[in-house]
Parts: structure tokens; sequence; C-alpha cells
């Protein structure tokens, strides 16, 4: 990847980034009994403000479509209806 950097004279400078594989994050995935959604991802964030957060993604079958949210650990468990002991299970 290249972060590309414009300046106000016109001057463009690319610098790249170089990637390397990371283990210290994990997706737990959710599989819901009924059919729709078909999965629910949550790969816990990198911010801290004191509690656990999580990236969510949502999949839905029938329209091929996904959402994204931003959420709290207790946001997730209120919406999903699960108790926080199953994703921190999942992430052992």
């Amino acid at each position: 990847m290249k972060i590309t950097e414009k300046h106000s004279s016109g001057e463009v400078i690319h610098i790249p980034l170089e990637f390397v594989r990371s283990a210290d994050r994990q997706a737990i995935s959710l599989h819901p009994k009924q059919e729709e959604p078909i999965a629910v991802y949550l790969i816990k964030s990198g911010w801290n403000y004191g509690y656990p957060t999580y990236h969510v993604i949502t999949e839905y079958g029938d329209m091929e479509q996904s959402d994204y949210e931003f959420m709290s650990l207790d946001r997730v468990c209120n919406r999903f209806g699960i108790t926080p002991d199953m994703i921190e299970k999942a992430s052992i």
C-alpha cells in the first residue's frame, strides 16, 4: 500500500507502507439459528475507551448485503441476545 501526499506546490510524494500478518486479532463469528442474517462477524477493535469495542459486520443472504457498525461489548450483547462469555471464550 502507498500513501499519496500532495503538497500545495503540486509535488506528489508516494510513501510506501509495508504490512505483515499479525496474530493478535481474530474474528469471532456468530451464526443465528434462523435464516437471516446468515452471519455476524466481530473483530475486536484496537481503540480503548475503557471498555471492549468491536467492528461488527452483519451479512444477509437474500440481498447479498453486509452492514458495518462499531459497537461496545454491551451493545453487541444487547443487539444479538448473547452474553459477554460467548465472546470472551471465543477469543481464547
